[in-house]
């Protein structure tokens, strides 16, 4: 960035200080990199979160831009002045589809990376995905796994690390598109070629339903080239509750007229990309199109929960599944197994490793080398919320 979008007037402080040295937490970043790729950070009045990330970064010297992109002014709001940070603040309002439009138009990176701002992009993530790009032209994203961690107090639970599924490497874009939704994970919070992430944004506009905004944001990157899942943690996610209109169940059930108009739309935009660059009939693709997506939708139909919601609908003890009194029954919860050991970091840190962390399931899937614990320890003692 030129210096005068550098604004380095307030200064966040760390509240604890830390020995861990930063050499040992994030691969080695040539300086010719350092101007690959800028990182988007949509953020929502969380600024605790979004204070805690800076911090990390500013402790690990992060070489990259980063956009912050803000619904609103953000109060008190101060960032390290060892960053390369521009500070957008949009309408209160503002949809991440405006969020997005408006960043993406700002970056002059060949690569650009998309992050929450209550989630935990490490620096050897970032730096190895734009570096993977950077050596191959048929990639459009890249990514590695996504684990999920909390925290309370002093307290941190490492619990899970629930997206990795293979990398998309099939050479025609539908069957990309198969394999995508088959077994169907997001690849949204990830890092793209800048080109890929123009047309992602084109793509995403006015899109109502969330459901069908993420699944355009991904399908997109799957036709613009491959998609690579490297083998390291890439990302740290709180855990949270999910938005039950992002589930294709809950969608359907809150408005089948809408789900289907948002899937014509969704898959009328999706079609005309694959169908600019490839000859076949429209009706292959679009019926191709409808049973790949068939499958996925077929999958995750709960039978229990229809009927559950048909009688609340039909007592007219309801007009939405988010009225309290089935909401609590449909929510999504996160299973905890059995703890496999703790540590203690620094500043009396504790940190819970459940099993399913340490020993990741499907294992011949999720192939992290040995100490990845350890590394993923590292980087949340530098991420001090």
């Amino acid at each position: 960035f030129p210096s005068h979008d550098i604004c380095p007037r307030r200064v966040i402080r760390p509240k604890k200080s830390t020995s861990i040295s930063p050499e040992k937490n994030m691969t080695a970043i040539p300086n010719e990199e350092s101007c690959s790729l800028t990182l988007l950070i949509p953020v929502k009045n969380r600024g605790p979160e979004l204070a805690a990330l800076l911090n990390y970064y500013s402790h690990l010297k992060f070489p990259y831009n980063i956009i912050i992109l803000s619904s609103g002014k953000l109060q008190e709001f101060s960032y390290p002045q060892n960053l390369k940070i521009k500070l957008i603040e949009l309408e209160q309002n503002a949809k991440l589809s405006e969020k997005l439009s408006i960043g993406i138009s700002e970056v002059k990176t060949p690569i650009v990376s998309v992050a929450a701002d209550h989630d935990l992009c490490t620096v050897e993530g970032l730096a190895e995905s734009a570096r993977f790009l950077l050596q191959h032209d048929d990639f459009s994203a890249c990514q590695g796994y996504h684990a999920r961690f909390d925290i309370r107090g002093d307290e941190r639970d490492l619990l899970d690390i629930p997206w990795f599924t293979p990398s998309l490497e099939q050479n025609d874009p539908l069957e990309r598109i198969a394999a995508l939704v088959r077994r169907y994970q997001p690849v949204c919070w990830a890092t793209f070629r800048t080109s890929t992430m123009e047309k992602i944004v084109e793509t995403i506009n006015d899109l109502q339903s969330l459901l069908f905004f993420e699944l355009a944001w991904s399908t997109t990157a799957a036709i613009q080239g491959k998609v690579k899942r490297l083998p390291i943690i890439y990302c740290l996610r709180k855990h949270h509750s999910i938005h039950l209109l992002g589930h294709p169940l809950f969608s359907l059930i809150e408005s089948p007229q809408k789900f289907f108009l948002e899937y014509l739309k969704y898959k009328s935009r999706i079609l005309t990309q694959i169908s600019k660059s490839f000859k076949a009939s429209n009706e292959f693709y679009s019926r191709s199109f409808d049973l790949i997506h068939m499958c996925y939708f077929a999958r995750e139909i709960d039978i229990g929960i229809i009927n559950l919601i048909t009688e609340e609908y039909l007592a007219k003890k309801i007009t939405s599944i988010f009225d309290p009194l089935v909401k609590e029954k449909i929510s999504p919860r996160l299973a905890k197994t059995k703890i496999f050991n703790e540590k203690t970091g620094l500043d009396k840190k504790t940190y819970k490793i459940f099993t399913q962390f340490k020993f990741p399931q499907p294992k011949e899937e999720i192939q992290l080398e040995e100490n990845f614990v350890d590394k993923v320890i590292n980087n949340l003692e530098l991420y001090d919320i």
